[in-house]
């Protein structure tokens, strides 16, 4: 586990098998037969993903009790909490890309903002990844440079998202190019909330499906005012801006007529 931990520290992340393919299959199937916290692309009918609870049977079996991930968040985090398990799912020809972020990016709404080494991010393969199907693309080490400047966009699922502004992010490929997370079914890359990652649209025929569970120290209380004025603001830009393309469309159609 020393090993482990040495390179977590070094790199930012680390990679290892974490489930078997049964344990993988089970929490698949859970999804497949479970709708009720299962959301969808915008524009077909595939679901998207799960937003499982705690209590949820593969949940509870296979990730709650799972000896690798319980030793490794203990020695890095000390007491801690599984905060949110989602499963995704990138369906085949069709799946968006994900912006190249960093997870810190999201916890404003926690007290204590400016640490982000007491989060954790596991993202496990359900099935095999690899490019043909859009696996997970990596910056390693790139939480040595700090949070990074963002910018605020909406993305084609009509959704507002922070990306890691041009600029810092060629720098950070320039200093430490990317990996692209090939996993096995079962695989997982631990990761912390600083590292850059994103991945590609998904067009081939290939879907791809994944877990990502985030772990934070024990007495993180979520701040339930912050938190709603955190996702009160992400709609009034997501509407600033969609407004802006509207209004430009409408110019547009003018000169037309």
């Amino acid at each position: 586990m020393l090993d482990y931990i040495n390179l977590y520290k070094k790199n930012g992340y680390i990679i290892n098998n974490i489930l078997s393919h049964k344990q993988c299959d089970e929490i698949i199937d859970f999804i497949n037969n479970n709708d009720i916290n299962s959301y969808y692309e915008k524009f077909n009918n595939n679901k998207f993903g799960h937003n499982f609870t705690l209590n949820d049977k593969p949940i509870k079996e296979n990730i709650i009790k799972n000896k690798f991930i319980n030793n490794f968040a203990t020695n890095i985090l000390g007491d801690y909490t599984i905060n949110t398990v989602k499963s995704y799912n990138k369906c085949s020809f069709m799946a968006r890309d994900i912006e190249y972020h960093q997870e810190f990016y999201y916890n404003d709404h926690h007290p204590t903002r400016n640490n982000w080494e007491d989060y954790i991010q596991i993202f496990i393969a359900l099935e095999d990844h690899s490019l043909d199907n859009a696996c997970l693309k990596i910056i390693p080490k790139s939480h040595t440079l700090g949070v990074l400047p963002y910018i605020d966009i909406v993305n084609s699922n009509l959704e507002h998202k922070k990306a890691v502004e041009y600029n810092s992010l060629k720098e950070a490929y320039n200093k430490f190019g990317i990996l692209n997370c090939n996993l096995k079914k079962g695989e997982g890359i631990i990761f912390n909330h600083l590292i850059i990652h994103g991945s590609q649209n998904n067009n081939g025929p290939l879907s791809r499906k994944s877990l990502v569970i985030t772990i934070n120290k024990s007495d993180l209380n979520l701040n339930k005012t912050k938190f709603n004025e955190f996702e009160k603001k992400r709609k009034i830009i997501n509407i600033e801006i969609l407004e802006n393309k509207i209004n430009e469309l409408k110019k547009q159609i003018n000169k037309i007529n």
